[in-house]
């Protein structure tokens, strides 16, 4: 019953919003925003012991976002998400719906400094402070790493130093961390052998960037728990102009107690060139997971179409190479995407 309230509730922000919803008095603003994306998906075959479904219509990632601001200094924000777990490997459900996927207040005393305090996306690489925002990337579902859970989503606290330096340049530092809500699916309800329940410890945090023109954005991600339990490490460097996006970022993490292999790492490379409002794009990606000693290796061909401000086309297709426990089956996913931007 919960869920078909909410449902109701985010359709009709929706309807609303598509006039643009926004009020002001005086010193205060609210606003709602965010993206709807649909998607339509075949997989030809399953690399998985669950039931895995080949065909998926419904949901993509997802998003609606209400912001509230007192003056320029005070900014509240709560966001209602909705992850695609397309393919699942795991079967069941092909969405999770998480309701308070960001609900913080945050303090802008200048244009330097920021505090956010709350549930805040954790700042790690590129793709996971927007990646439920697709129409910030041409992907259709940003990386496999997401599928896999391999980075905890929130974190408590995260504040933003932003180092000014001549020109367009800045240096963003990042320091963040506290008791996340950090996976939502399988690794809630099934960690492997001697992985960590990153929703009962606490995790800390530093991501130190470097950012130019709006057009380059590179920096360095670590994060650690409390007891020395976990490690993440995560580079990435990002550059967008009128001709060329390139995105590159890995990450890597270590449970200290696991047993058997103690790691998993991934690293996702994508070059694409801008026509206009078209954007064909290839992508590379590779993964290995601490789960069932899984290892994914991806490329990936698509074209993303920004038909207007509020409209982006999408299509991808997909050849997998999955290998569990020495044994590898080969797969092709095709999926096309709708994202509306309101």
């Amino acid at each position: 019953m919960g869920k078909h309230i909410a449902i109701i509730v985010i359709a009709c922000l929706i309807t609303i919003s598509v006039f643009g919803i926004k009020f002001e008095s005086g010193a205060d603003t609210f606003e709602v925003k965010g993206y709807l994306s649909t998607e339509v998906s075949y997989l030809s075959g399953s690399y998985s012991t669950n039931d895995m479904k080949n065909f998926y219509a419904g949901l993509g990632y997802s998003s609606l976002m209400m912001d509230l601001w007192h003056g320029s200094m005070f900014h509240f924000r709560y966001t209602f998400g909705i992850r695609s777990a397309f393919p699942n490997p795991y079967g069941g459900s092909n969405n999770t719906w998480i309701s308070g996927m960001e609900a913080y207040g945050e303090y802008n005393p200048n244009d330097y400094i920021s505090i956010k305090a709350g549930q805040v996306i954790t700042p790690l690489g590129y793709l996971m402070p927007i990646h439920l925002m697709p129409a910030l990337y041409p992907q259709v579902g940003p990386s496999i790493f997401f599928e896999e859970e391999m980075l905890p989503y929130n974190t408590t606290v995260d504040i933003r130093i932003t180092i000014p330096l001549r020109g367009r340049m800045s240096i963003p530092i990042n320091l963040f961390g506290g008791k996340p809500i950090a996976n939502y699916g399988v690794r809630k309800i099934n960690p492997a052998i001697g992985e960590v329940d990153v929703n009962n410890i606490y995790l800390f945090g530093i991501r130190a960037g470097y950012e130019w023109n709006d057009m380059l954005k590179a920096g360095y991600s670590f994060m650690a728990s409390e007891q020395n339990l976990l490690y993440i490490n995560m580079p990435y460097v990002a550059f967008d102009n009128d001709l060329l996006l390139i995105v590159a970022e890995a990450s890597h993490k270590t449970y200290v107690k696991a047993v058997g292999k103690k790691s998993e790492a991934s690293a996702d490379i994508l070059f694409g060139m801008h026509f206009g409002p078209v954007t064909p794009y290839i992508n590379y990606e590779y993964m290995v997971v601490l789960r069932q000693e899984k290892e994914y290796r991806r490329c990936t061909v698509g074209v993303d179409w920004g038909v207007n401000d509020y409209l982006h086309l999408k299509m991808q297709y997909d050849y997998r190479r999955v290998f569990i426990q020495n044994s590898m089956t080969p797969v092709w996913l095709l999926r096309t995407s709708a994202v509306y931007i309101f």
